[in-house]
């Protein structure tokens, strides 16, 4: 089994290999390379029987070591979901699976405990006829669904080409305290495919401008920090993973003028079991790298939006 190499490449290196004729060889390889690197730990929650009925597939299994454990009084606290660190961030996403009947309620205590704020559910291509967000906010005929602890509202929808964007209002129904919710449902990634790098750059420019808003404000309110962007797609091992994966590298590369997409990923495999299992989604990836660094040469604004994102090390200075 050949060593999966973790070397960083600068934006310069990146680029010219890219234009070698076994580029996508390159590719594959490494894919192959991480997918053979073994990586041990412990899925024991995930086998639990009283557990079965909360993951979508058996065969995808969770890692302990990583798990978001659910604050109850019934000491269930079970959820198929996994903190994954950003760039330079503790825990800037959890990866989960999409919700199904038997979770509905874990899931937004979830996204309650860990003062969640954005949502990204990743799907696949949905027709505009369709409702703008799955079946596990609302019923067909109401605005509004009502589970055990939570009442959750439909605010406001923005509709564009590639995305829907909607707002909720989350409200505990034992203490009447609510909270704002942005959804963000992209609409372009075909069932067996991979999205186009330009939409895709832009919707993911887009879930973070909506972070920084609420990272901002907290920080002018010297209020509590956004909690983790809740990513799923359907398992939330493939696109979940790609989406947390490209953001991690474009932001490496932001900072630091090189990137490492094959310890990027690993360490996301390390945090969500079986993440970027399938090479498309890998080559995507760095074909997404590939057009942001051609992107902004031609529109630099683009870089100096990324640049002008605080992090933990903003909010540790400004607190002193």
């Amino acid at each position: 089994m050949a060593a999966c190499s973790l070397k960083l490449l600068g934006a310069k290196d990146y680029v010219e290999r890219a234009k070698s004729p076994k580029y996508l060889e390159i590719i594959l390889q490494e894919h192959l390379d991480i997918i053979n690197t073994p990586i041990s730990g412990n899925c024991d929650h995930f086998q639990l029987p009283a557990n079965k009925k909360k993951n979508r597939y058996p065969d995808f299994p969770s890692w302990d070591i990583s798990r978001v454990v659910i604050r109850s009084n019934n000491g269930l606290d079970y959820i198929n979901a996994n903190y994954i660190n950003g760039f330079d961030t503790r825990c800037k996403f959890i990866a989960t699976q999409e919700p199904m009947e038997t979770t509905f309620d874990d899931f937004w205590n979830m996204i309650w405990q860990d003062n969640a704020n954005i949502i990204v559910m990743l799907n696949g291509i949905s027709q505009k006829s369709q409702p703008p967000v799955s079946p596990q906010y609302f019923s067909v005929d109401q605005d509004h669904t009502i589970l055990k602890e939570f009442i959750i509202r439909e605010e406001s929808i923005k509709m564009e080409t590639h995305y829907i964007h909607t707002a909720l209002t989350i409200c505990r129904r034992s203490t009447g305290e609510s909270r704002i919710i942005h959804h963000f449902k992209y609409l372009n990634w075909p069932e067996n495919g991979v999205p186009d790098v330009k939409l895709f750059l832009d919707f993911l420019l887009t879930v973070n401008k909506q972070d920084q808003h609420y990272f901002t404000q907290a920080l002018l309110t010297h209020k509590f920090l956004p909690g983790p962007i809740v990513v799923h797609g359907n398992a939330g091992i493939g696109r979940t993973t790609a989406y947390c994966v490209a953001d991690m590298c474009l932001y490496q590369l932001i900072h630091r003028a090189s990137v490492s997409v094959p310890f990027t990923v690993l360490n996301v495999r390390r945090q969500r079991r079986s993440s970027i299992q399938t090479p498309n989604y890998y080559v995507f990836i760095n074909n997404l790298i590939l057009y942001f660094l051609m992107a902004i040469k031609v529109n630099p604004a683009v870089l100096f939006e990324f640049r002008s994102h605080l992090g933990i090390t903003d909010a540790q200075l400004l607190s002193n």
